[in-house]
Protein backbone atom coordinates (compact mmCIF):
# COMPACT_ATOMS: atom_id res chain seq x y z
CA UNK A 1 0.00 0.00 0.00
CA UNK A 2 1.27 3.29 -0.98
CA UNK A 3 1.90 6.02 1.46
CA UNK A 4 -0.32 9.09 0.39
CA UNK A 5 1.42 12.22 0.36
CA UNK A 6 -2.36 14.08 0.64
CA UNK A 7 -4.62 13.13 2.66
CA UNK A 8 -8.82 14.30 2.98
CA UNK A 9 -9.05 17.68 3.79
CA UNK A 10 -5.41 18.95 2.13
CA UNK A 11 -5.19 22.04 -0.08
CA UNK A 12 -3.03 21.76 -3.38
CA UNK A 13 -1.07 25.12 -4.07
CA UNK A 14 -4.17 26.68 -2.39
CA UNK A 15 -6.74 26.16 -4.21
CA UNK A 16 -7.79 22.56 -4.26
CA UNK A 17 -9.33 20.78 -1.14
CA UNK A 18 -8.83 16.88 -1.49
CA UNK A 19 -12.34 15.43 -0.58
CA UNK A 20 -12.04 11.58 -0.77
CA UNK A 21 -9.96 8.94 -3.19
CA UNK A 22 -11.89 7.69 -6.57
CA UNK A 23 -9.10 5.68 -7.60
CA UNK A 24 -5.79 4.27 -7.60
CA UNK A 25 -4.10 3.26 -11.25
CA UNK A 26 -0.42 2.13 -12.53
CA UNK A 27 0.63 6.08 -13.25
CA UNK A 28 -1.24 8.00 -10.63
CA UNK A 29 -3.76 8.24 -7.95
CA UNK A 30 -7.11 10.10 -8.60
CA UNK A 31 -9.43 12.06 -5.97
CA UNK A 32 -12.31 14.03 -5.41
CA UNK A 33 -11.85 17.47 -5.30
CA UNK A 34 -13.47 20.92 -4.77
CA UNK A 35 -11.71 24.47 -6.19
CA UNK A 36 -11.71 26.40 -2.72
CA UNK A 37 -13.00 29.22 -4.84
CA UNK A 38 -15.74 28.52 -7.08
CA UNK A 39 -16.47 25.35 -4.85
CA UNK A 40 -16.37 23.98 -8.26
CA UNK A 41 -15.92 19.99 -7.29
CA UNK A 42 -12.93 18.54 -9.95
CA UNK A 43 -11.25 14.95 -9.89
CA UNK A 44 -7.70 15.38 -9.45
CA UNK A 45 -4.89 13.18 -10.99
CA UNK A 46 -1.72 12.95 -8.81
CA UNK A 47 1.16 11.16 -9.83
CA UNK A 48 2.49 8.55 -7.85
CA UNK A 49 5.39 9.80 -6.26
CA UNK A 50 7.82 7.37 -7.13
CA UNK A 51 7.40 7.97 -10.84
CA UNK A 52 7.79 11.92 -10.09
CA UNK A 53 11.70 12.00 -10.68
CA UNK A 54 11.43 9.85 -13.90
CA UNK A 55 11.46 12.57 -16.78
CA UNK A 56 9.91 10.74 -19.01
CA UNK A 57 7.06 9.11 -16.94
CA UNK A 58 6.87 12.91 -16.18
CA UNK A 59 6.30 13.85 -20.04
CA UNK A 60 3.57 11.02 -20.42
CA UNK A 61 1.95 11.98 -17.92
CA UNK A 62 1.50 15.64 -18.91
CA UNK A 63 0.85 14.57 -22.57
CA UNK A 64 -2.49 13.68 -21.15
CA UNK A 65 -3.01 17.40 -19.56
CA UNK A 66 -2.02 18.87 -22.92
CA UNK A 67 -4.16 16.42 -25.04
CA UNK A 68 -7.09 16.54 -22.72
CA UNK A 69 -7.03 20.47 -22.35
CA UNK A 70 -6.40 21.57 -25.91
CA UNK A 71 -8.77 19.58 -28.25
CA UNK A 72 -12.39 20.71 -26.65
CA UNK A 73 -13.90 18.18 -27.92
CA UNK A 74 -17.77 17.21 -26.08
CA UNK A 75 -16.57 13.57 -25.94
CA UNK A 76 -13.07 13.82 -24.79
CA UNK A 77 -12.63 14.37 -20.54
CA UNK A 78 -11.84 18.17 -20.18
CA UNK A 79 -8.57 19.15 -18.39
CA UNK A 80 -9.20 22.35 -16.97
CA UNK A 81 -5.15 22.98 -14.93
CA UNK A 82 -2.31 21.66 -13.80
CA UNK A 83 0.41 21.77 -11.50
CA UNK A 84 2.59 20.28 -8.89
CA UNK A 85 2.60 19.91 -5.20
CA UNK A 86 5.28 20.93 -2.46
CA UNK A 87 6.87 18.14 -3.32
CA UNK A 88 7.27 18.59 -6.81
CA UNK A 89 4.82 15.83 -7.95
CA UNK A 90 2.66 16.72 -10.75
CA UNK A 91 -0.50 16.49 -10.55
CA UNK A 92 -3.77 17.00 -13.57
CA UNK A 93 -7.13 18.60 -12.78
CA UNK A 94 -10.06 17.12 -15.20
CA UNK A 95 -14.52 17.96 -14.92
CA UNK A 96 -15.48 14.86 -12.36
CA UNK A 97 -17.57 12.80 -14.32
CA UNK A 98 -20.64 10.54 -13.01
CA UNK A 99 -21.65 7.34 -14.56
CA UNK A 100 -19.70 4.37 -15.20
CA UNK A 101 -16.89 2.55 -17.11
CA UNK A 102 -17.70 1.42 -20.49
CA UNK A 103 -16.00 -2.12 -19.43
CA UNK A 104 -18.24 -2.00 -16.02
CA UNK A 105 -21.57 -1.36 -18.58
CA UNK A 106 -20.20 -3.83 -20.91
CA UNK A 107 -20.49 -6.96 -18.56
CA UNK A 108 -23.07 -5.95 -16.12
CA UNK A 109 -25.42 -6.11 -18.95
CA UNK A 110 -23.77 -9.05 -21.01
CA UNK A 111 -23.22 -7.18 -24.20
CA UNK A 112 -24.71 -4.17 -25.48
CA UNK A 113 -27.29 -3.96 -28.34
CA UNK A 114 -26.10 -3.21 -31.44
CA UNK A 115 -27.56 0.13 -31.93
CA UNK A 116 -26.23 0.85 -28.49
CA UNK A 117 -22.83 -0.18 -29.73
CA UNK A 118 -22.74 1.01 -32.96
CA UNK A 119 -23.35 4.61 -31.24
CA UNK A 120 -20.97 4.54 -28.79
CA UNK A 121 -18.46 3.37 -31.05
CA UNK A 122 -19.52 6.59 -33.01
CA UNK A 123 -18.88 8.97 -30.50
CA UNK A 124 -15.38 7.60 -29.74
CA UNK A 125 -14.87 7.81 -33.24
CA UNK A 126 -15.84 11.73 -33.38
CA UNK A 127 -13.69 12.13 -30.80
CA UNK A 128 -10.64 10.21 -31.82
CA UNK A 129 -10.95 12.05 -35.34
CA UNK A 130 -10.61 15.43 -33.10
CA UNK A 131 -7.81 14.60 -31.59
CA UNK A 132 -5.88 12.76 -35.09
CA UNK A 133 -6.55 16.44 -36.66
CA UNK A 134 -4.60 17.89 -34.02
CA UNK A 135 -1.90 14.95 -34.78
CA UNK A 136 -2.47 13.02 -31.82
CA UNK A 137 -2.90 9.17 -32.03
CA UNK A 138 -4.18 7.61 -28.47
CA UNK A 139 -2.63 4.63 -28.63
CA UNK A 140 -4.30 2.86 -25.49
CA UNK A 141 -7.66 3.18 -26.67
CA UNK A 142 -9.21 0.36 -24.74
CA UNK A 143 -12.92 0.42 -22.88
CA UNK A 144 -11.34 1.40 -19.23
CA UNK A 145 -10.56 4.15 -21.13
CA UNK A 146 -13.77 5.06 -22.08
CA UNK A 147 -16.63 6.69 -19.57
CA UNK A 148 -20.08 6.50 -20.04
CA UNK A 149 -21.35 10.06 -18.27
CA UNK A 150 -25.00 10.50 -16.79
CA UNK A 151 -25.60 13.72 -18.36
CA UNK A 152 -28.66 12.10 -20.03
CA UNK A 153 -30.56 9.23 -18.46
CA UNK A 154 -30.99 7.09 -20.75
CA UNK A 155 -28.98 7.82 -23.90
CA UNK A 156 -24.81 7.15 -23.48
CA UNK A 157 -22.66 9.97 -23.73
CA UNK A 158 -19.38 9.01 -24.50
CA UNK A 159 -15.80 10.33 -22.76
CA UNK A 160 -12.58 9.27 -24.18
CA UNK A 161 -9.98 9.52 -20.95
CA UNK A 162 -6.33 9.05 -20.88
CA UNK A 163 -4.33 10.19 -23.29
CA UNK A 164 -1.24 9.94 -20.88
CA UNK A 165 0.50 8.02 -23.51
CA UNK A 166 -0.88 9.51 -26.76
CA UNK A 167 1.87 10.63 -29.86
CA UNK A 168 1.87 14.02 -30.90
CA UNK A 169 3.14 13.65 -34.09
CA UNK A 170 4.61 16.59 -34.97
CA UNK A 171 7.02 17.46 -32.09
CA UNK A 172 7.86 13.43 -30.59
CA UNK A 173 11.11 12.55 -30.12
CA UNK A 174 11.47 9.30 -32.48
CA UNK A 175 14.55 8.86 -30.54
CA UNK A 176 12.73 7.79 -27.10
CA UNK A 177 9.62 5.72 -29.11
CA UNK A 178 12.46 3.46 -30.89
CA UNK A 179 11.91 -0.13 -29.30
CA UNK A 180 9.46 0.94 -27.26
CA UNK A 181 6.35 -1.25 -26.65
CA UNK A 182 3.61 0.85 -25.46
CA UNK A 183 -0.01 -0.34 -24.60
CA UNK A 184 -2.76 -2.29 -23.30
CA UNK A 185 -1.80 -5.87 -24.58
CA UNK A 186 -5.52 -7.26 -25.64
CA UNK A 187 -6.10 -3.95 -27.77
CA UNK A 188 -2.69 -3.29 -28.84
CA UNK A 189 -2.43 -3.29 -32.89
CA UNK A 190 0.07 -5.67 -34.32
CA UNK A 191 1.90 -3.05 -35.94
CA UNK A 192 2.11 -1.50 -31.95
CA UNK A 193 4.32 -4.47 -31.25
CA UNK A 194 6.42 -5.28 -34.14
CA UNK A 195 7.00 -1.52 -35.34
CA UNK A 196 6.03 0.53 -32.42
CA UNK A 197 7.88 4.00 -34.12
CA UNK A 198 5.86 3.67 -37.13
CA UNK A 199 2.16 3.46 -35.55
CA UNK A 200 -0.15 5.97 -37.26
CA UNK A 201 -4.25 6.69 -36.46
CA UNK A 202 -4.89 3.79 -37.91
CA UNK A 203 -3.64 1.90 -34.70
CA UNK A 204 -6.37 3.61 -33.28
CA UNK A 205 -8.80 2.15 -35.75
CA UNK A 206 -7.64 -1.16 -34.91
CA UNK A 207 -7.98 -0.65 -31.20
CA UNK A 208 -11.26 0.73 -31.39
CA UNK A 209 -12.87 -2.34 -33.28
CA UNK A 210 -11.72 -4.07 -30.10
CA UNK A 211 -13.73 -2.21 -28.24
CA UNK A 212 -16.58 -2.74 -30.62
CA UNK A 213 -16.10 -6.35 -30.78
CA UNK A 214 -15.88 -5.95 -26.96
CA UNK A 215 -19.42 -4.52 -26.95
CA UNK A 216 -21.07 -6.72 -29.03
CA UNK A 217 -19.74 -10.36 -27.51
CA UNK A 218 -18.95 -9.21 -23.87
CA UNK A 219 -15.53 -10.56 -24.46
CA UNK A 220 -12.47 -9.46 -26.02
CA UNK A 221 -10.97 -11.00 -29.19
CA UNK A 222 -7.22 -12.39 -27.52
CA UNK A 223 -7.42 -13.26 -23.68
CA UNK A 224 -5.51 -11.68 -21.44
CA UNK A 225 -4.93 -14.84 -19.09
CA UNK A 226 -1.53 -15.84 -20.41
CA UNK A 227 2.18 -14.40 -20.17
CA UNK A 228 2.14 -11.12 -21.92
CA UNK A 229 4.60 -11.71 -24.49
CA UNK A 230 2.95 -14.97 -25.48
CA UNK A 231 -0.65 -13.10 -26.47
CA UNK A 232 1.44 -10.41 -28.09
CA UNK A 233 2.70 -12.60 -30.41
CA UNK A 234 -0.86 -14.31 -30.94
CA UNK A 235 -1.76 -10.59 -31.94
CA UNK A 236 0.60 -10.68 -34.65
CA UNK A 237 0.34 -14.06 -35.92
CA UNK A 238 -2.65 -15.37 -34.95
CA UNK A 239 -6.39 -14.47 -37.23
CA UNK A 240 -8.61 -12.71 -35.40
CA UNK A 241 -11.79 -14.91 -34.00
CA UNK A 242 -14.92 -13.85 -36.12
CA UNK A 243 -17.83 -12.23 -34.67
CA UNK A 244 -20.15 -14.83 -33.47
CA UNK A 245 -23.69 -13.48 -32.55
CA UNK A 246 -27.07 -14.00 -34.17
CA UNK A 247 -28.58 -10.61 -34.62
CA UNK A 248 -25.40 -8.99 -35.77
CA UNK A 249 -25.47 -8.26 -39.26
CA UNK A 250 -22.83 -10.08 -41.20
CA UNK A 251 -21.51 -6.92 -42.99
CA UNK A 252 -21.25 -5.51 -39.71
CA UNK A 253 -19.22 -8.28 -38.26
CA UNK A 254 -17.19 -8.23 -41.88
CA UNK A 255 -16.27 -4.76 -41.38
CA UNK A 256 -14.85 -5.27 -37.82
CA UNK A 257 -13.17 -7.72 -38.92
CA UNK A 258 -11.64 -6.50 -42.20
CA UNK A 259 -11.72 -2.98 -41.94
CA UNK A 260 -10.85 -2.04 -38.56
CA UNK A 261 -9.44 -5.47 -36.69
CA UNK A 262 -7.28 -5.94 -40.09
CA UNK A 263 -3.47 -7.41 -39.53
CA UNK A 264 -2.29 -5.18 -41.81
CA UNK A 265 -3.12 -1.14 -41.12
CA UNK A 266 -3.16 -0.41 -45.33
CA UNK A 267 -6.62 -2.90 -45.11
CA UNK A 268 -8.18 -1.23 -42.41
CA UNK A 269 -10.06 2.48 -42.98
CA UNK A 270 -7.82 5.36 -42.89
CA UNK A 271 -9.45 7.80 -41.15
CA UNK A 272 -12.23 8.06 -38.31
CA UNK A 273 -14.18 9.99 -40.26
CA UNK A 274 -14.51 6.54 -42.45
CA UNK A 275 -15.44 4.44 -39.50
CA UNK A 276 -18.13 6.79 -38.21
CA UNK A 277 -19.86 6.60 -42.27
CA UNK A 278 -19.65 3.14 -41.94
CA UNK A 279 -21.47 2.59 -39.22
CA UNK A 280 -24.27 5.17 -39.83
CA UNK A 281 -26.79 3.04 -40.75
CA UNK A 282 -26.66 0.46 -38.46
CA UNK A 283 -28.14 3.13 -35.99
CA UNK A 284 -31.35 3.82 -37.59
CA UNK A 285 -32.70 0.48 -37.89
CA UNK A 286 -35.00 -0.64 -34.96
CA UNK A 287 -34.51 -4.31 -35.42
CA UNK A 288 -31.34 -4.10 -34.30
CA UNK A 289 -32.38 -3.63 -30.40
CA UNK A 290 -32.31 -0.14 -28.84
CA UNK A 291 -30.47 2.90 -28.14
CA UNK A 292 -31.05 3.37 -24.61
CA UNK A 293 -29.94 1.86 -21.43
CA UNK A 294 -30.40 -1.16 -19.93
CA UNK A 295 -31.10 -2.55 -16.41
CA UNK A 296 -31.05 -5.86 -17.59
CA UNK A 297 -29.42 -8.40 -19.99
CA UNK A 298 -31.53 -7.35 -23.47
CA UNK A 299 -28.47 -9.33 -25.63
CA UNK A 300 -29.34 -12.71 -27.45
CA UNK A 301 -27.30 -15.81 -27.58
CA UNK A 302 -24.07 -14.65 -26.03
CA UNK A 303 -22.28 -16.72 -24.21
CA UNK A 304 -20.66 -14.87 -21.54
CA UNK A 305 -17.59 -15.84 -19.30
CA UNK A 306 -17.14 -12.20 -17.14
CA UNK A 307 -15.03 -14.08 -14.57
CA UNK A 308 -11.25 -12.79 -15.01
CA UNK A 309 -11.87 -9.95 -17.65
CA UNK A 310 -11.47 -6.65 -14.84
CA UNK A 311 -9.53 -3.88 -16.19
CA UNK A 312 -5.95 -4.28 -17.29
CA UNK A 313 -3.02 -2.48 -17.38
CA UNK A 314 -1.17 -0.61 -19.62
CA UNK A 315 2.11 -2.18 -20.51
CA UNK A 316 5.24 -0.61 -21.42
CA UNK A 317 8.13 -3.26 -22.93
CA UNK A 318 11.70 -1.94 -24.34
CA UNK A 319 12.57 -4.43 -26.88
CA UNK A 320 16.15 -4.97 -26.65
Amino acid sequence: MREPIVKTGDVIEGRYRILRTLGEGGMGTVFLAEHTLIKRRVALKLLHPELATDAEVVERFMNEARAAGTLGHPNIVESTDMGFTPERVPYIVFEFLEGALLTDEIYRVGGLTVRRAVRIAQQIASALHAAHVANIIHRDLKSDNVFLTDKDEALDHVKVLDFGISRFLEIEDKRTLRGVVMGTPEFMSPEQITAPDQVDRRTDVYALGVILYEMLTARRPFSSDEDPRALLTRIVHTPPPPLAREDVPHALGELILNKMRAKDPADRFPTMIDVEAALASYTTRPELGGLRRSRTNTVPSIATDVAGTGHVPSLVIRRP
